[in-house]
């Protein structure tokens, strides 16, 4: 969100953290503080739920806007019985099932 949209959607809605230029060139660290702020939150139980809203870019003149839930994660989101993976063995530590309790409470 650039500086302006903090103005009009502050009387709308309670803007919790700004986080400034990352829309610019955003890179890996970027994400990554954005994301350790989201998942902390959830933890500590600040938010029942986190969406990540965004345009999608179709082309010069279309934009699509796109809704996506991420915390708490979904068991359809993790099982992908359409895709045929390769017999492999998988080590997990904390076990996988500690993992995903982790993020979904």
């Amino acid at each position: 969100m650039w500086a302006a949209g903090v103005y009009v959607f502050s009387p709308h809605a309670r803007i919790q953290k700004y986080y400034e230029n990352i829309h610019v060139k955003p890179d890996f660290n970027d994400a990554l503080t954005v994301a350790q702020d989201m998942i902390t939150a959830f933890i500590k139980e600040e938010y029942d739920e986190i969406y990540l809203a965004y345009n999608h870019f179709n082309g010069p003149l279309s934009q699509t806007p796109v809704i996506e839930k991420i915390l708490p994660l979904e068991a359809s989101v993790l099982v992908h019985n359409d895709i045929r993976l390769p017999n492999a063995y998988y080590t997990y530590e904390p076990q996988e099932t500690q993992i995903f309790f982790v993020f979904n409470p």
